[in-house]
């Protein structure tokens, strides 16, 4: 107790507890690997301020009370201003902050102010008791966190990731180029009709024209991008994770150090990867990592959303700063780049394995059909939440997925054309998405989601002599290498049941068998 009435602490505990509350609010998202750096600054700007204070009024208390003030007003600004526009005390407007911020500013000051801080009868006691309230506050969101992490250690299978499949030595005497080009939320032919009232033959016979096999009657194997993308490029379904984990760390692991990658970097391939603007897909120690944004200052997530909520939302609505959690125009950026870079890669060394994830026709929606951007001005859509967690309507989806997807087939005609004219030799391409678009998509429910839509997804292959024997119209991602593997490396897989498997963002390893109402419409009205 004696340290807690001696010490001036709670300056900083206010100025860290944003960043424990938003990590701790983020778990299922945020590596913790990403924790650090934000709390090494919050915790370097409290001293910074409460010292700068000190030298100047020499008063251990009344610093500690204003530099408390001050973290307050900086750090939780965006917080006060997104709660009083839902609850419409402030008004909605392009000049919202000139309302809210004077008000802000003058409560500030007025607490601040020696008239309040002459009625402090005791300050060490006011120091002791500000001391242990934030202490409390804090102990809250550091206890979920260890909660979390200590479950899941516990929980977690150390053997659930590890590969359990045969590994073969592949044929290096023909190494071809192979791209697997994830398309995210790229639906199948029949379901874009269905569902969306589109009509995408035209890109359909554009791959039959250039030699794609389409496998028309695909459907994924997991509902989730991380969860597809892991058993895609390991070639297996995932067992052995325990069903109340909410650990997806053995998931980024297997897309970073994946069966397949290991297996052609065996042999000699080099590994391409194309920056994602997603953790799980963000594969920064390929041989080849493509990126934008690479000689400029990016936000992590959780530092994007700390910023959100801090006074520095103001020049974020401004126009300012571009938004940290992938502004609009950072995230056409993000998509249009893939396409435009992967032309030029057969140029690279061979042989390679690219891989590029790209998020789109996927929330959010940036683009019109014609490439122009979207009037999509709403922070909350950058988001990229699917289905049930979208911010807009249902008929606000369907409008701006379709729009979305028909500018991606622009980009992917453009992409596909170069990719076959600059490749000396023929490669191998995987065109695929990791899951159907989301419009009857419910993250929680199994029962209120259009299965039939969530996995109805593009998948179409490019084989260098077009022998196509071994695919058939009902593949899945799950077999996408074991095929490939077998016909052009000489490997001999078996080939598994195509299944679908339904799980919720909040527990990704309880999976629901829903194989069997994949092909059940979706009863739009």
């Amino acid at each position: 107790m004696k340290l807690l009435r001696s010490y001036v602490l709670y300056p900083i505990g206010l100025a860290i507890y944003p960043v424990f509350s938003v990590f701790a609010a983020n778990l299922k998202e945020i590596p913790a690997s990403l924790f650090v750096r934000p709390l090494t600054f919050f915790f370097a700007i409290s001293i910074l301020i409460y010292w700068s204070i000190q030298y100047k009024i020499r008063d251990w208390n009344r610093s500690g009370f204003l530099s408390a003030l001050l973290v307050v007003g900086i750090s939780f600004y965006g917080v006060i201003a997104r709660e009083s526009w839902r609850i419409a005390i402030i008004p909605l407007g392009v000049k919202k902050h000139l309302l809210l911020f004077p008000i802000w500013l003058i409560i500030l000051t007025f607490f601040g102010s020696s008239l309040v801080w002459k009625r402090v009868k005791n300050p060490g006691w006011l120091t002791q008791y500000l001391n242990i309230v934030v202490l409390i506050t804090l102990v809250i969101p550091i206890t979920q966190i260890g909660y979390t992490v200590l479950h899941n250690i516990h929980a977690r299978n150390p053997e659930s990731s590890r590969v359990e499949i045969e590994k073969y030595n592949l044929d290096d005497s023909y190494s071809p180029d192979i791209y697997y080009l994830i398309i995210d939320g790229y639906g199948r032919s029949d379901v874009l009709g269905e569902v969306y009232n589109l009509n995408n033959d035209g890109m359909m016979e554009f791959l039959k024209s250039k030699g794609f096999f389409i496998a028309e009657e695909s459907h994924a194997n997991y509902l989730q991008t991380t969860l597809s993308l892991a058993s895609s490029l390991n070639m297996k379904y995932l067992t052995g994770f325990p069903q109340d984990s909410t650990d997806r760390a053995p998931l980024r692991a297997m897309i970073r150090d994946s069966q397949v990658r290991r297996m052609l970097q065996e042999i000699g391939y080099d590994f391409v990867v194309f920056y994602s603007g997603y953790i799980f897909t963000d594969i920064r120690d390929a041989d080849v990592y493509l990126s934008p944004f690479l000689n400029t200052v990016r936000y992590t997530e959780l530092e994007g959303l700390l910023l959100l909520n801090s006074i520095a939302v103001i020049l974020i609505d401004m126009g300012f700063i571009e938004n940290p959690l992938s502004g609009f125009e950072a995230q056409r950026i993000r998509i249009e780049y893939p396409f435009e870079t992967l032309i030029n890669i057969p140029t690279y060394n061979s042989p390679k394995f690219i891989f590029a994830h790209i998020g789109a026709p996927h929330p959010p929606f940036v683009f019109q059909a014609n490439g122009k951007p979207t009037d999509m001005k709403n922070p909350a859509y950058l988001a990229g939440m699917d289905g049930s967690d979208f911010p807009g309507t249902r008929e606000e989806y369907i409008h701006a997925y379709r729009e979305q997807l028909q500018y991606i087939n622009t980009l992917l005609i453009r992409t596909i054309n170069g990719i076959l004219e600059n490749s000396s030799n023929p490669p191998i391409i995987i065109l695929q998405s990791d899951h159907g678009p989301g419009a009857y998509y419910n993250s929680n429910s199994a029962q209120d989601t259009c299965t039939k839509e969530r996995a109805g997804i593009l998948n179409a292959y490019y084989f260098p002599d077009n022998d196509y024997e071994t695919l058939y119209e009902s593949i899945s991602p799950v077999n996408s290498f074991r095929v490939i593997f077998n016909t052009l490396f000489e490997t001999n897989y078996m080939l598994l049941d195509d299944n679908t498997y339904y799980s919720t963002l909040d527990f990704p390893y309880e999976f629901v068998d829903v194989t069997k109402s994949r092909s059940e419409s979706c009863g739009k009205p």
